[in-house]
Order: C-alpha cells, then structure tokens, then sequence
C-alpha cells in the first residue's frame, strides 16, 4: 500500500470510526469529571444539615465512588483499558479496513481476523498470538500490521502499549547483541508487567542479528509466567521477505496451470514458509527455537500483487488525496506504465507490489499538472 496519513478510529458499537475523536475525548472527559463532582458533591458532609442521615452520605459517596472506579477518571491520558484499549474491534472495524483497503491477498482477510479475534476475546489464551508475514515488498505486510495497531489501540502506532522494532534502525550493530538481547527481554518483560495487551511488531526480521529473537522465547511459551508477569494475552508480529521466492514461485506455477488466484491456500503455503524460515542462513530466525518449538501461531503469506490489484492500489491512493477526475483511468494507466513487472516476457506480478505508487503517482499528478498549467497560459496568449 502507499504511504498515507494515520487513519484514526473512534469507538462506537461496530467498532472504530475513521473520524478525529480528540474533540469527542474532550466532552467525553469533561462530562465524566462533571458529573462525578456533582455526584461527590451530593454526598458531602454538609448535606447533613439539610436533613440527611449520615447513612444516606455515606451511600451516595459510596455510589460517587463506585462510578468513579467504573470511569476511571484518572485515565485522562492512555491507559491499559477502555476506551484506549477495544479488543472486539477486530470483529468489525478491522475486517471492513482490510477489505475495503487491502487487495490481492485473500489469505490475509481470511486468517488475520479470525487469529486476532479468536485470541483478544479468549479471556485467558494459553499463550501469546505470534503472527510472521512473509512476502515480497509492497505486498502489504507493514500495512497490515499498522492496520492491527490502529484497531485495538487508540492511539495506533503511536500507543505507548504498541511497540515496532525495524532491524535497520534497532538492531543495526551485530556486535552489540548481547547488550540488544538484554534491552528487548526488558522491555517486552517491563511493557508486559504493566499491561497484558501489548502489541510487538518486529520489521525487516531477516535483517536481525541472528539469535536476538531467542531472548524473546521464554515470553512465547504456553502458559508463559515468569516472576509473577503472565504474558499469553500479548500479541507478536514479525514481518519478513524470508520465502518471498518461495511463495512468489508457487503462485506464478499456479497461474500458469490456468487455476484461480484465490484457489491458493494457506495449508499450502505455510509448509513452504516454515521450512524456508528453519534453514534460512543469516536473519533473525537463525539460531532461535521459536520455529522447532512451533510458537508461531501462523505463517502468513502475502501474495505478490498482479497489475489489477495495484490499479485497485492507485485509484484508492487517488481517493486518499480527494483526486476526482474525468480521466482517473488514464491517470492509473500512466502510472501503471512506469512500474515494472515480472517475469519477463509475461509481465504478470508488480516488482515492487504497491510500494512506489505513491511517488509515481505523484510524478504523474504534476506532470498533467505542467501540461495544463501551459497550455491554459497559451490559450490565454492567444486570446491576447
């Protein structure tokens, strides 16, 4: 998918809304904060002398106190439970996201959904959802993740309870492992310890030190309870290229034995990815147990996209930037001419996915830009 800006849900009965909810988080505060002062207030002391037993203040001061509880009005900003924290978004808001935003992988919508609803509404999951995308770039995979963080938590990415490591930019020292090792067992043990519903999002896991998911182990276990911090109710991510070949050549010989692209599935591919993962050399699966001890929930594997999907990718790209125009199918055209495609000769999956639409799009956008911006200034000349 193109880059575009945070998406932002706001809760009601069928989930987050895409809309601003900071004004609604305002009058939701300050009416809460009204109220359960006028209801302290109601039970003060010196009600007593409008003739109230001191029984019925302490029974109103009782109910202020309960509603209190109920409100936690001291979660003025984001904390471990409602409404920053809305497990049963995945049921509908993440669903409509995904298939409203998300095309080609069919895999994705089926299994993502279902693996997060069937952990976040487990009261008591017997261990931590790992989830591992594996698949070409600009086939999804960060969009996705992103996707998860924005309907479970308020605040998305930026949520203090949502943690995203990338390789490049966390991990980029392979001499300093053993000081990564130690920072990530504190911080996923710390983060766990203060609230059970923390998202870890590992990018780029090919490009970890090998053996540094190793220290992360301990925390994936059924029934994981160390030092009194249980942690079956967190949720793992890794996104990685690892059996991209793999996946990519499986469904280009599917296509070419003339069968459907959504006839793929996952109990098909998923041995692929676990057995080219086990014996990659290098990257962050190397060296670890997760994989032999079957703690990875699933293999996920995201598809390479064909040229319908990433024209679905540019006109939605289009729709993000209110671009509504008479010749919106030209403009996708002439995007979809500056990407490239493989494999030669049959130009069938986009090299990059969806990746560099956003750039090419823009390229294309000023150019009919230019084009009319001088022939307006010609046919003012010739009026002149």
């Amino acid at each position: 998918m193109g880059s575009r800006s945070r998406t932002v849900f706001t809760n009601n009965r069928n989930g987050w809304n895409r809309l601003s909810w900071v004004p609604s988080r305002i009058w939701d505060f300050s009416a809460r904060y009204t109220l359960m002062l006028l209801l302290i207030m109601g039970g003060m002391p010196q009600q007593l002398y409008l003739g109230r037993t001191s029984g019925q203040v302490l029974e109103m001061m009782g109910a202020a106190a309960a509603i209190t509880w109920s409100w936690k009005p001291w979660c003025i900003w984001e904390c471990c439970d409602k409404p920053w924290i809305n497990v049963n978004n995945v049921t509908a808001g993440l669903d409509a996201v995904l298939s409203e935003n998300l095309f080609g992988q069919h895999i994705v919508q089926e299994t993502v959904s279902a693996a997060l609803q069937g952990h976040l509404l487990n009261p008591n999951p017997p261990k931590p959802l790992v989830l591992s995308f594996h698949g070409r770039t600009g086939t999804g995979k960060n969009f996705v993740s992103r996707m998860i963080a924005e309907s479970i938590y308020k605040e998305g990415l930026s949520s203090k309870y949502v943690h995203l490591k990338i390789a490049d930019r966390d991990f980029r020292h392979a001499s300093k492992l053993e000081e990564y090792k130690e920072s990530l067992h504190n911080e996923v043990f710390y983060s766990a310890k203060k609230c059970p519903r923390q998202l870890y999002i590992f990018d780029e896991v090919e490009n970890m030190p090998p053996g540094l998911l190793d220290t992360i182990r301990p925390f994936l276990e059924y029934r994981s309870y160390l030092e009194g911090v249980q942690f079956n109710k967190a949720i793992f991510i890794f996104l990685s290229n690892t059996a991209a070949r793999e996946i990519s050549n499986y469904a280009l010989s599917h296509l070419q034995a003339s069968k459907q692209r959504e006839e793929i599935t996952l109990q098909s591919l998923e041995p692929l990815i676990e057995q080219s993962s086990f014996g990659s050399a290098g990257g962050g699966f190397e060296s670890t147990r997760l994989i032999d001890k079957y703690l990875i929930s699933h293999f996920i594997p995201f598809l390479p996209l064909e040229a319908s999907h990433v024209r679905k990718c540019i006109k939605s790209e289009l729709l993000a930037h209110y671009i509504h125009s008479d010749d919106t199918e030209d403009i996708v055209e002439e995007v979809l001419r500056q990407l490239q495609f493989w494999p030669k000769g049959l130009e069938i999956f986009a090299t990059k996915g969806c990746k560099s639409v956003t750039e090419k799009l823009n390229l294309a956008l000023f150019k009919r830009h230019r084009k009319r911006k001088i022939a307006n200034q010609e046919h003012s000349e010739k009026e002149l």
